[in-house]
């Protein structure tokens, strides 16, 4: 199923698209192992079998989206789109990459053959890595990408610091920052699909506290500034609803604490308890 070239470029085009990509994503999550969070401590065969079944996953839809038509393709190494539509297909590609891979961090739990000290990971330790680090790329793409609805194309942008111009309003605060957003236009057209920005920030600080940061780094910026910058604009996305929600006061409080926490394997059990409870 995949794309075809057409000349609608309207949001008529930008819906059906999305929903050929839902089906997609329906279709390629039906892959993934169901016992990841009982697996216990993997060893090598497990690993690169994992790797191998990610890595497929993600190959599926890399080829859906290098079949889109012109005017909806982009590079991952773009800056958020500042149209809505093409923005609403990036959220909803990167959040459901996001979603899909993060069964595999699972695994993580149990992974104290990581070690910053040894020399070189194993092919099935290099492979859990590199699935991974496609996480955390989606997750992160996911959480910028309305960033720039409505500034200028040529417009500089920094990430996390967003620039949106547009009456973008939250319909449910206490779901759009767990998992959508709705615009006041368009609305009965489409949902545009946000990603769970408290889950985002709880793992990517617990990843940064685990023993397989130093291998992240390796690959991608994933910084103290990057993770203060994420931290920071989570926090000021909850902290205008919190006084609503005790869901939300209860995610600021979380965040807040893992300022003061540095053991990862708590980190890691908190980030599994927390996004285990509230995925649908």
């Amino acid at each position: 199923m995949l794309p075809v070239e057409s000349l609608e470029e309207g949001p008529e085009m930008v819906y059906a698209t999305r929903v050929l990509l839902r089906k997609i994503l329906d279709g390629v999550q039906k892959l993934t192992p169901t016992d990841l969070a009982t697996v216990g401590k993997p060893d090598e065969e497990l690993l690169e079998y994992l790797t191998n079944t990610a890595n497929c996953q993600i190959n599926i839809l890399e080829k859906w989206r290098s079949a889109l038509p012109s005017h909806l393709a982009w590079e991952h190494k773009e800056l958020p789109s500042t149209d809505l539509l093409r923005a609403s297909l990036r959220a909803e590609y990167y959040s459901g990459t996001s979603k899909l891979l993060r069964p595999y961090l699972e695994i993580m739990r149990d992974c104290e053959c990581f070690s910053a000290t040894m020399d070189k990971p194993s092919a099935g330790q290099q492979g859990l890595i590199g699935v991974i680090h496609s996480w955390v790329q989606a997750a992160v793409a996911s959480t910028i990408a309305f960033d720039r609805i409505g500034a200028g194309t040529e417009s500089a942008y920094e990430t996390f610091q967003s620039t949106n111009n547009s009456p973008v309003m939250l319909s449910n605060p206490v779901e759009s920052l767990h998992a959508q957003v709705v615009p006041s236009f368009y609305m009965s057209l489409s949902t545009l699909t946000q990603p769970r920005e408290f889950e985002n920030a709880l793992i990517l600080q617990a990843l940064h506290s685990s023993a397989i940061y130093p291998w992240l780094v390796e690959r991608m910026k994933l910084t103290e500034t990057t993770l203060d910058a994420l931290h920071l604009r989570t926090v000021d996305r909850l902290s205008r609803f919190s006084p609503r929600s005790p869901l939300l006061r209860r995610d600021l409080k979380i965040l807040r604490m893992l300022r003061s926490q540095g053991d990862s394997v708590a980190l890691l059990d908190l980030a599994t308890i927390v996004t285990s409870v509230s995925t649908p």
